[in-house]
């Protein structure tokens, strides 16, 4: 407020915390303390409402961190300061009203105050019916209380991103991160168990320290926690913060333009940190979209031996030699060139990964036209049987006893019947006995959705019918 009306009056007056040029002199004006009673700021969206149904809000309930990572600008400013819980209920009812699609909130590390974040979360879980929640949090700073608590959370209103960096205890040390490995792992574990709250972890590649196979030893451990997304993320010297006023003596390279984004250092190379774009670039196509789920397990798991860094890394090596990072790709065309990939580096998996492929398409596409490269078979009088089978009332009372009363031809139209070589089900673990093939697999399509999982019949029709 005093710079507005100092710019208003042509510049008369000084302002705290304030910095400037005149011709090559740096004026600094003296610091300003930060706001100690947050409650006296006023709530953000007082007159954006309207245009705020069905987005993404921004908000935060406190200001400052407990933690002070050389590579972050909120070290610079030390400690925490809260906004009062009645405030804070205050704004989060007026969001709640207008029904945003989800409510980011930007505090450093939400879970800093155990008993303030469960007590915020209990408010969410009352209010929040059409609208779900992302948070900051540090997972090795959960306490039992809290793993308790959240597996009550209901499936999709919370979010989790959490910051990882490294599993390299001497590389967090040279940033000032402390962060106890086995108890983050333990505790995301217990997380994703209940399948009820959405992980996202972090890894930062360019800390001092970290060598490309640090790197990669990190992406393991980290990717075997099976988070719903997992982010490589590359260190950005932001001006201000303390590592990049140790940049000299790391021997960083970076740009000297936003985001400032590291290029080497001593630790790892520019042709390095190149090869790891490219592994976030497939990570981020293949692996957090979600939609090769099944085969990418099996993929990496019988063909790499759990070294999921390695697939990766492979898979990049190959993608380059095609030239296809050149040219943008649709869905359809990555089913495609991941066969391609498999089929000249592991042919001996052929088989198993494209009956996998052809499953995780079915499940996520509604198209019964399979991708380039991906084959089918038709057993003789499969159709007709398959008419005959849902003509039959009691076939149709048993499988499908919730569209029991919907038309035969429109019943025909929501459901698909894929003739598998491979148990897919038990190559994907969700079935612990392997069965005798062929296999039968019908996916039910709900109007114009997408199925998943919870859409799948795994009931045993006669006949090896699954």
């Amino acid at each position: 407020l005093e710079l507005l009306r100092s710019l208003d009056n042509r510049g008369s007056g000084l302002v705290r915390g304030v910095t400037w040029r005149e011709g090559n002199r740096v004026i600094y004006s003296e610091d300003r303390n930060p706001i100690t009673r947050l409650d006296s700021i006023p709530f953000p969206y007082e007159k954006e409402t309207e245009n705020l149904n069905g987005r993404i809000v921004y908000y935060e309930t406190s200001r400052g961190c407990p933690f002070n990572c050389s590579y972050c600008i909120s070290s610079t400013t030390r400690g925490v300061r809260w906004f009062t819980l009645e405030r804070v209920k205050e704004d989060l009812r007026k969001l709640l009203q207008i029904k945003p699609k989800e409510i980011k909130f930007v505090d450093r590390t939400f879970n800093a105050n155990p008993k303030r974040m469960r007590e915020i979360m209990d408010f969410l879980i009352q209010e929040a019916k059409e609208t779900s929640c992302h948070f900051e949090i540090v997972a090795d700073r959960l306490d039992q209380g809290t793993i308790e608590f959240l597996k009550s959370v209901p499936l999709g209103v919370f979010r989790f991103e959490i910051g990882v960096q490294s599993t390299n205890p001497e590389v967090l040390q040279a940033v000032n991160r402390p962060m106890n490995w086995e108890l983050l792992e333990s505790n995301v574990k217990s997380i994703r168990q209940q399948h009820n709250i959405f992980i996202h972890l972090d890894l930062i590649a360019g800390l001092p320290g970290e060598t490309y196979h640090s790197v990669a030893n990190s992406f393991n451990q980290v990717y075997r926690l099976c988070p719903d997304h997992l982010q490589l993320g590359f260190l950005k010297m932001l001006k201000g913060s303390a590592i990049r006023d140790k940049s000299y003596e790391y021997g960083y390279k970076f740009s000297f333009e936003p985001p400032y984004e590291v290029l080497q250092n001593a630790y790892i190379t520019y042709g390095e940190m190149v090869r790891l774009k490219r592994i976030e670039d497939l990570v981020e196509k293949y692996y957090n979209s979600g939609d090769f789920a099944h085969s990418l397990r099996y993929m990496i798991k019988h063909g790499w031996k759990d070294d999921a860094f390695r697939f990766y890394e492979e898979f990049a090596g190959y993608w380059e030699d095609k030239r296809w990072h050149r040219v943008h790709h649709n869905k359809s065309s990555l089913y495609s060139m991941l066969m391609q990939f498999v089929s000249q580096r592991r042919p001996d998996l052929i088989r198993p990964v494209n009956e996998l492929l052809k499953f995780d398409y079915l499940l996520n596409y509604h198209s019964q036209k399979l991708p380039d490269g991906l084959t089918r078979i038709e057993l003789p009088g499969q159709k007709e049987f398959f008419d005959d089978f849902l003509r039959q009332e009691n076939n149709r009372l048993r499988y499908f006893s919730t569209m029991q009363d919907v038309a035969l031809g429109k019943l025909k139209r929501q459901l698909h019947l894929e003739v598998f070589t491979e148990d897919v089900l038990f190559l994907s673990e969700l079935r612990e006995r392997e069965l005798s093939g062929p296999y039968f697999l019908v996916l039910f399509r709900k109007g114009d959705n997408p199925c998943d999982l919870g859409q799948l019949s795994v009931n045993g029709f006669p006949d090896r019918i699954c």
